[in-house]
């Protein structure tokens, strides 16, 4: 088997922005026995399709080309047969990812490669290069923070450096409560209209969810316009799922995944504080004893966006539990435990010393002191009090958000 390309040649990398084409040319590579590449690259039609283009000279009949690709850092890969044309000693193939089937966000970094076979069955394989996908339907903006690099494709520089100074403090943050830092490089792209982030988006995507962390490409998206409402929204989005981003590294493992309670929860608290509508939907859940179990909120959370109003706030109050009792450096530990693959109650039985049933009994006897509780019985709730659906009394809820800090 014979490479399509000599090894350490040197490559010239040409980048086409207005196209959103990336493309590589063999500067004085050797050529191959059967086939030289003349070019090679990536063509993003985000958030239609990607594209894949060989272009090369061969002295045979070509039976087949396939690409390869995947994201980086990932072992799997996926073949596709590529689209072939060859002339008089000329190749040109082209093979596509249909982002509608196989979705992949702006700012995953592909790596890919070819095979081609002749009409003697003899093989060519590539070196393996790597491009980023871009989003060429819009004129990006860009700065970089530590390990964050922000995107944005609305607004001029100082909405970027008040995006960066965002940044800056929720990193502080996350090394403060959970002694933890952004490990690898992360992309966070930010939409200013609410449309163009849902079309930038995971299409089976919720539609009241207006940031995400896609765990496998590193890469954040977030809507928040260039607005003083903006600038609120990412105060709250961008530490939320920077703290995702944070505990998907530090915790990342081939067996499992910390509990959605401990992650949500640490992303909830790197927020300013807990927002009013989840402080009522918790209040409603403890008063009415609805309140999900740690277990059950393990795993993926409700779609209902009521339900999972509770589900959040369950979680940051549990977590802050922790934080209270056991303190940050127990919560650090908790985090690393998870790197070993361990199951939920080994994972607590290391680093506070219980199982997930018994942290559940600690934390539902810990809210049960808040303030909000210490009157009783509770009044009636009359219309227009602000008690809402299955609140005890109109005290409630005042008394917990002043708990928080709302």
């Amino acid at each position: 088997m014979r490479g399509l390309w000599r090894r350490g040649a040197s490559w010239l990398a040409a980048l086409v922005l207005g196209a959103g084409v990336l493309t590589f040319i063999p500067d004085g590579a050797e050529a191959a026995a059967d086939v030289r590449v003349l070019r090679t690259g990536l063509e993003s039609r985000f958030p239609q399709a990607v594209v894949f283009h060989l272009e090369a000279a061969v002295l045979r009949p070509i039976q087949k080309v396939t690409i390869s690709y995947r994201v980086q850092g990932r072992l799997a890969l996926t073949v596709a047969d590529a689209q072939v044309a060859q002339g008089q000693g000329t190749l040109r193939a082209e093979g596509a990812i249909d982002l509608n089937r196989r979705y992949l966000p702006p700012g995953t970094t592909v790596q890919f490669y070819w095979h081609v076979v002749d009409d003697r069955g003899e093989s060519f394989k590539s070196d393996t290069f790597q491009a980023n996908l871009e989003d060429p339907r819009f004129q990006w903006r860009h700065t970089r923070v530590q390990n964050v690099d922000v995107y944005w494709n609305r607004g001029g520089d100082d909405f970027g450096r008040a995006l960066a100074s965002i940044v800056v403090r929720a990193i502080g943050q996350l090394g403060r409560d959970a002694g933890v830092r952004v490990e690898r490089p992360v992309r966070i792209f930010v939409y200013g209209d609410a449309e163009e982030f849902r079309s930038s988006s995971f299409r089976g995507g919720l539609e009241w969810v207006g940031g995400t962390y896609y765990a496998r490409e590193n890469v954040v998206l977030i809507y928040a316009p260039p607005t003083q409402q903006g600038i609120e929204i990412a105060r709250r989005a961008i530490p939320h799922e920077l703290t995702h981003v944070v505990v998907h590294q530090v915790t990342d493992n081939p067996y499992g995944e910390a509990p959605q309670w401990l992650n949500e929860g640490l992303a909830s608290r790197a927020e300013p504080r807990m927002s009013p509508d989840q402080a009522d939907a918790l209040a409603r859940a403890i008063a009415t004893d609805t309140l999900m179990s740690l277990r059950a909120l393990g795993g993926a959370f409700p779609v209902d966006s009521e339900e999972a109003l509770v589900a959040y706030a369950a979680s940051y109050s549990a977590v802050s539990y922790i934080v209270e009792r056991y303190g940050s450096q127990r919560l650090n530990a908790l985090l690393q435990v998870y790197r070993e693959g361990v199951t939920h109650d080994q994972a607590l039985q290391q680093a506070l010393g219980l199982d997930q049933a018994e942290l559940d009994r600690e934390w539902r006897a810990w809210l049960m002191p808040w303030p909000m509780m210490k009157t009783t019985p509770f009044p009636v709730a009359a219309a227009g009090d602000g008690g809402g659906k299955g609140s005890t009394g109109p005290g409630i809820v005042d008394r917990l958000r002043e708990w928080v800090g709302g």
